[in-house]
C-alpha cells in the first residue's frame, strides 16, 4: 500500500506533537468561523507557532487540513498552488497527499471488497491516515462516517458501531502501526483514565481494542461540538459562566477522587450536548495522582500554554496535581467572563513566557460587568502558588454555588495593593531597592528648609573675622589713671 511521504522522516518529539495538535485546534477553529465571516485563515499566519526547523511538519498538518475544508465548500485546490506558496515544500508528498485528500468515499477499500452505501449517510473525501493512502470506509466493527478530529498523536471519526448501531466517537493512534511504544502506552492509558470513571459530565467510553495493528478506543459521541466552538471573543453571562464552570468542577473533583489529574483541560476538551450540557474528554496527557507512569520526562512541558498552571508551564511533571486542574478551570472561566484566556502570546513560548512571569489583568479591568466576587473566585484560581488556589475541585464549585445563590464567597476579593505585594514576592531585591529609595526620598523632604517667602526668614550672616588688637605701651597706665579719676568713680573700668 502506498503512503502519504512525509516531508521530514524524524518522529516528532512529544511537545513538538502536542504544539502542532494545538496550532491546528485554532486552524480549525478559523475555518469554522470563516463559514459566518467569509474569511479563510490563512496557513503562513501559523507557521511561526513553531521554531523554523519544525515548521515543515506543522506545514504538512495545516495543508491537510486546508485542502479538506476547501473541498468541503465546493473548492479544488491544486498542487501548483501550493507549490507556488511554499517553495520549499516536498513535491512528491504533496501531489501524493491532494491525490489522497481526492478519493471519495464510494470507493472501495483496498483492504478488501466495497460495502454496501448506506442510505442518508454524508459522502465527502477521506482524511488519510498516517502511514495509509487513504482510510478504508470499513474499520473492524465500526463504519467510518466523517472525520471530526485530529491532533499531534491522534485521529477521531464520527462511526456507526454496526453490531449495536449506534453512532460513535471512534479514536484511534495517528501513526498506525508505526506508534512507538510511548505512543501506544499514552493511547491505552487515555482508554484506561476514561474506563475508571463514571459521571455525568464525564465522556464515557465505549469499547478498546485493537484493528490491523491500529490501537483504537470508542467513546459516547456529542453532537453538540467544543466549548471552544461556541466561543468567539464575546464575554458570557456572569450566572451563566460560573454554573457551567460548577459543573466541570464537580466532574473534575471525580477524576481527582479517582487518583487521575487531567493536565489538559481546556475548552476544546470540554463538548457540549445538545441540551448544551458539558462533559469533559481527552484524557490523553492525565496522570495518577499517586505517581507518574514514567512516561513523561521530568521537563517534559505538558498541555496547553494558555491553560496551564506556572508549575505544569515549568516541566514539573512531579509538583503537578489537582491545583493544575483548578487553575485550568480557573483559565477557563476567565475567558467566559472577558472573551480571551488569561495570557495569550503570539507563539507558545512567549505564552509560557507570560504564565511565569506576569498576572492576569482582573477580569473586571475587560470588562467591568464582572461580578466582584465572581471575579475573586476566577483570580484564587489562577494564583501562582498551588497552596493559595481552592484546596479542592469541590471547594471551587462549592464557592461558585454560593455565588449563584447570592451567599458571600470565601475567595477574597482584590485589593488595589495586593498585586503590588505578589509583584514584590516575585522580585524582593529590586523591591528593597525601590523602597529604599522611596524612604530616601521622604527624608529629604522632611529636613526643613528656610525660604525667602517665609515671614521670619532671616538671610545667613557672613562670618566675621576678629582681629587681633596691638596693645598701646601706655594701656597699663591708662587703666590706672581710670580707677581713682573721681568722673569715673562707681563706673566699671
Amino acid at each position: 500500500m502506498n503512503s502519504v511521504p512525509r516531508p521530514d522522516p524524524v518522529r516528532l518529539s512529544l511537545p513538538l506533537a502536542q504544539r502542532i495538535d494545538h496550532v491546528c485546534d485554532q486552524f480549525e477553529a478559523a475555518w469554522r468561523k470563516a463559514r459566518t465571516t467569509g474569511q479563510p485563515p490563512r496557513i503562513e499566519d501559523y507557521l511561526s507557532a513553531t521554531r523554523e526547523s519544525d515548521r515543515s511538519s506543522l506545514l504538512r498538518e495545516l495543508i491537510l487540513l486546508e485542502v479538506h475544508h476547501r473541498r468541503h465548500v465546493g473548492e479544488d485546490p491544486r498542487p501548483e498552488e501550493y507549490r507556488a506558496r511554499f517553495s520549499t515544500l516536498d513535491r512528491d508528498w504533496l501531489t501524493t497527499a491532494l491525490r489522497a485528500e481526492a478519493v471519495p468515499r464510494s470507493d472501495p477499500s483496498p483492504t478488501g471488497p466495497s460495502q454496501p452505501e448506506m442510505p442518508g449517510e454524508p459522502t465527502g473525501p477521506y482524511i488519510p491516515i498516517e502511514g495509509d493512502q487513504n482510510q478504508p470506509r470499513f474499520f473492524g466493527n465500526y463504519e467510518l462516517l466523517e472525520k471530526i478530529g485530529q491532533g499531534g498523536m491522534g485521529v477521531v471519526y464520527k462511526a456507526r458501531q454496526r453490531g449495536l448501531k449506534r453512532v460513535v466517537a471512534l479514536k484511534m493512534i495517528l501513526s498506525g502501526s508505526d506508534a512507538g511504544p510511548q505512543e501506544l502506552a499514552r493511547f491505552r492509558r487515555e482508554a484506561e483514565a476514561l474506563g475508571h470513571l463514571s459521571h455525568p459530565n464525564i465522556v464515557p467510553i465505549y469499547d478498546v481494542g485493537e484493528h490491523e495493528g491500529r490501537a483504537y478506543f470508542s467513546l459516547e459521541y456529542i453532537e453538540g461540538g467544543s466549548l471552544a466552538r461556541r466561543l468567539d471573543a464575546t464575554p458570557w453571562p456572569a450566572r451563566r459562566a460560573a454554573a457551567l464552570v460548577e459543573t466541570l468542577a464537580r466532574a473534575v473533583h471525580v477524576a481527582h477522587k479517582a487518583g487521575l489529574v487531567h493536565r489538559d483541560l481546556k475548552p476544546a476538551n470540554i463538548l457540549l450536548t445538545a441540551d448544551a450540557t458539558p462533559k469533559i474528554t481527552d484524557f490523553g496527557l492525565a496522570k495518577r495522582v499517586d505517581g507518574d507512569s514514567g512516561l513523561t520526562a521530568s521537563n517534559a512541558i505538558m498541555g496547553t500554554p494558555s491553560y496551564m498552571a506556572p508549575e505544569q508551564a515549568k516541566g514539573k511533571t512531579k509538583d503537578v496535581g489537582p491545583a493544575a486542574d483548578i487553575y485550568a478551570l480557573g483559565a477557563t472561566l476567565y475567558e467566559l467572563l472577558t472573551g480571551r484566556p488569561p495570557f495569550k502570546a503570539e507563539t507558545p513560548l512567549d505564552t509560557i513566557a507570560q504564565v511565569h512571569g506576569e498576572d492576569p489583568a482582573p477580569p473586571r479591568s475587560l470588562y467591568s460587568k464582572v461580578p466582584r466576587d465572581l471575579e475573586a473566585i476566577c483570580l484564587k484560581c489562577l494564583e501562582k502558588e498551588p497552596r493559595r488556589r481552592y484546596a479542592s475541585a469541590l471547594a471551587l464549585a462549592i464557592d461558585l454555588r454560593r455565588f449563584l445563590d447570592g451567599e458571600a464567597v470565601r475567595a477574597r476579593r482584590v485589593r488595589f495593593w495586593h498585586p503590588a505585594f505578589k509583584w514584590a514576592g516575585r522580585n524582593r531585591m529590586l523591591a528593597i531597592l525601590i523602597v529604599a529609595a522611596i524612604l530616601g526620598s521622604c527624608l529629604g523632604i522632611v529636613a526643613p528648609r528656610r525660604s525667602p517667602l517665609d515671614g521670619d526668614y532671616r538671610p545667613p550672616q557672613p562670618v566675621q573675622q576678629i582681629k587681633p588688637t596691638t596693645k598701646s605701651p601706655n594701656a597699663k597706665w591708662e587703666s590706672s589713671r581710670r580707677a581713682y579719676d573721681p568722673s569715673t568713680h562707681g563706673r566699671s573700668p
